[in-house]
């Protein structure tokens, strides 16, 4: 498929996962430790069509040549912060030497989150900076463009999530069918507190036909159970999420219309696949399950030549990300509706030697391999006292999410919960109160703008919560937590399954994310043991 340029966002990720779809690849970095991580990443999936190249340096984007495809992706969040100071300058530069960088039929992708849409680095907040419809325009007429926000094609129909403007915004219900070029919008849009739950984009601009390559690819498949539209009309992707372990997330529907669409999952590394494959296997358990309603419907799985793909429906609703603690209504709801599902199967299971060495044991083992010695001697002592505290003790089993943190519990305008999403880390015989923890810690340090380690230590760990959250979860407390010394394991216990489920990729390839994420919790936790040994 030619060659392709990518600035590198995913730790080598996106590097590896495009040499196996392009003859060459030429991956830009900002930092040297980033630059050395993705070399591991192509090192280790012995490819060697790669070049790693460290910005800023002596070259210039054009030095590079002409490549079929340049693709800049920040969906998520930069995880690595290495074009956090100049991501708006380098979307600028790759806009502006898009004639130069791309062949004749060439693709330029540019994803990111609302703050490469909206804000500009060091001008006041409220400057609408870098806004999506001037980055169109920037472009000129040499291209073919699609620009999508969210899951939405940009159109005069798009409008903000309605939860949103309500939760942030003094205006009168009609301002949730204005469009895109209104003045109402433009105040709601230039709020900095709204930018922050704004969803992310796509710009697609091309110089051939922009005719997406998963219309071809699904077209393919001629499965039935694919909606009609696969076999009658172009596709586009309308928003593309990078997931972890390699996983691709992408929002895909009718090129010419803003109608919502189905989620394609696509992976080739071998982990990835086992998560496209763990995700399917859920959605079509849980479709026989008291969930069904909540979740999406498996369309298809497929290997296509070695990349596996699932296919699913969307569910109805967007995040909750508007809500503030005071604001306890929507949220007491959501912890209600995922109980009433969660105690109907609950079992008190006595935890067994074997049971904490394939769970906790499992996750405090695996951080071990990948520390210090100082910090091996500690997580050791950890473990041994939370097995003997918690081996003979009962706990609350059964189904759990794996990873509920908000961006996968969807709800509609009036703040009901209507869908949960992503069950690639689906246990079906887990501790359920980690759910809730989960859920807890990210809204927490979301709120308070805070990192997750901070926020664990000063809530979850001592269980000191805003008033209107320690409310909304006393009925988990009380269905879920066996006892006041067990409820300080399980949330003691929890730190290590976050760790194992989020942050396993980060842990070893980067030395400061480890002892930021146990440096600043192990005192506090050690101390927390040692009163649960005395009680």
């Amino acid at each position: 498929m030619g060659r392709v340029l990518t600035f590198e966002t995913r730790l080598g990720v996106l590097t590896s996962q495009l040499a196996r779809r392009f003859e060459s690849v030429v991956s830009l970095h900002a930092i040297a430790w980033s630059a050395d991580a993705a070399r591991e990443q192509v090192r280790r999936a012995a490819l060697s069509n790669v070049r790693i190249e460290t910005l800023p340096g002596n070259k210039q984007l054009c030095e590079f040549g002409r490549f079929d495809a340049v693709v800049l992706l920040d969906p998520d969040g930069d995880p690595t912060g290495q074009w956090e100071s100049v991501r708006e300058t380098l979307v600028r530069q790759v806009v502006a030497h898009a004639r130069e960088l791309l062949t004749e039929r060439g693709c330029l992708l540019i994803g990111g989150d609302n703050s490469w849409s909206y804000q500009r680095i060091g001008q006041p907040s409220r400057r609408p900076g870098l806004a999506l419809p001037r980055l169109k325009s920037r472009l000129g007429r040499d291209f073919a463009l699609e620009l999508f926000v969210g899951d939405v094609s940009v159109g005069s129909t798009h409008s903000p999530p309605p939860e949103l403007c309500s939760a942030h915004v003094s205006l009168p219900p009609s301002i949730h069918a204005v469009t895109w070029k209104s003045h109402a919008k433009r105040r709601l849009l230039e709020l900095p507190k709204l930018r922050q739950f704004w969803p992310a984009f796509v710009l697609i601009a091309t110089r051939g036909d922009p005719d997406c390559f998963l219309s071809r690819q699904l077209r393919s498949m001629g499965d039935p159970r694919l909606p009609d539209w696969v076999a009658r009309e172009r596709v586009a992707i309308k928003r593309i999420i990078a997931g972890n372990h390699g996983v691709s997330v992408m929002i895909v529907g009718p090129m010419d219309r803003s109608s919502r669409a189905v989620v394609v999952k696509s992976s080739n590394t071998e982990a990835g696949k086992q998560l496209c494959r763990t995700n399917a296997w859920a959605l079509e358990f849980l479709e026989k399950s008291a969930w069904q309603h909540l979740t999406p419907r498996l369309l298809g799985l497929y290997d296509c030549e070695g990349v596996v793909m699932t296919v699913e429906s969307m569910c109805e609703g967007a995040e909750l990300g508007g809500v503030c603690a005071s604001d306890n209504g929507p949220w007491s709801r959501c912890c209600d509706q995922l109980l009433a599902l969660q105690v109907r199967d609950r079992r008190m299971e006595v935890m067994t030697q074997d049971r904490f060495s394939n769970t906790v044991g499992h996750w405090i083992g695996q951080l071990k391999r990948l520390c210090e010695e100082s910090l091996r001697t500690r997580l050791t002592g950890v473990e041994r006292r939370l097995s003997e505290l918690m081996i003979g003790r009962s706990f609350a089993m059964g189904l759990c999410h794996g990873d509920l943190k908000l961006g996968n519990l969807l709800f509609n305008d009036i703040g009901k919960l209507t869908g949960v999403i992503d069950w690639d880390g689906i246990e079906t015989d887990g501790l359920i109160v980690f759910d809730y923890l989960t859920m807890m810690t990210y809204k927490l340090a979301k709120e308070e703008k805070s990192d997750l380690e901070s926020t664990y230590v000063r809530h979850i760990l001592p269980w000191e919560l805003p008033p209107a959250y320690e409310q909304g979860l006393a009925p988990v407390v009380q269905e879920l937590a066996p006892d006041s010394v067990g409820f300080q394991l399980l949330r003691i216990a929890f730190w290590f399954s976050l760790l194992h489920v989020r942050f396993a990729s980060a842990f070893k390839l980067h030395r400061t994310w480890r002892s930021r994420m146990l440096d600043n919790v192990l005192p506090e936790m050690e101390r927390r043991l040692a009163q649960a040994t005395t009680l």
